[in-house]
């Protein structure tokens, strides 16, 4: 992911200070950190709406380069250096001995389009979901930003339910399925129709628990003691 440009204020100032970032950083999938490069899965939304990956440990980092950007007056900067995106934690790291985890590949621009799926990490446009209530309860597929992709997903799935055919081998039956685009909104589906506000009405059937057999232990001998006599 390209470094984004500094958000700025009405007054051509930084909008934001390194406790802005650290404090509301969300989880969201493996990325690569803006600042250093390397692993991360926490995310900041910036004011402009799009998500970036940043360890709260370089949140500061970050900040700092966006001041030495807004008084360079250079505040399109598109990246760190190469030498630079190693960042402190690596060359602390490499000074010790410790292990440093490699870089990630850089990740597209993730904005939400207004999907209850959607994670901080995941491609514009995405995700697309499969939601089919099933026998087994409400079952969710989520199919990121490849819409053909959960199309042929949702009519294979409708063949094989007007085939009498499970989802998969000894699964589940399917009653009925929706497609929804990345705002949420429901664009295709088939079969019964169902509320996705209220919780199934179908519950995943218990297996039933073993019977416990206790094993037969040795039998006492009755002594003369233990003896009635009529």
């Amino acid at each position: 992911m390209l470094l984004p440009s500094p958000p700025l204020n009405e007054h051509g100032r930084l909008a934001v200070n390194s406790h802005d970032i650290s404090t509301h950083l969300v989880d969201g999938l493996t990325s690569g950190c803006v600042a250093c490069d390397h692993s991360a899965i926490h995310w900041w939304l910036m004011p402009s709406g799009e998500y970036i990956p940043v360890h709260a440990t370089c949140a500061r980092r970050l900040v700092a380069h966006w001041h030495e950007r807004v008084a360079s007056g250079d505040i399109d900067q598109p990246e760190l250096g190469g030498g630079d995106r190693r960042g402190a934690y690596a060359r602390r790291a490499t000074a010790t001995g410790a292990r440093v985890h490699p870089p990630r590949p850089r990740s597209a621009p993730s904005r939400s389009m207004g999907s209850p799926w959607f994670r901080p990490g995941m491609p514009e446009g995405a995700p697309w979901v499969i939601v089919i209530e099933s026998t087994h309860g409400r079952l969710n597929f989520v199919h990121d930003d490849n819409e053909e992709h959960a199309r042929k997903v949702l009519r294979h799935d409708e063949a094989l339910t007007r085939r009498g055919l499970p989802l998969w081998p000894a699964g589940p039956m399917a009653i009925g399925a929706a497609l929804l685009d990345p705002t949420g909104d429901i664009v295709d589906g088939w079969g019964e129709e169902f509320d996705l506000d209220s919780p199934s009405p179908h519950k995943r059937p218990e297996r039933p628990r073993p019977a416990i057999v206790e094993k037969p232990g040795k039998r006492k001998r009755a002594s003369a003691k233990d003896k009635t006599y009529d």
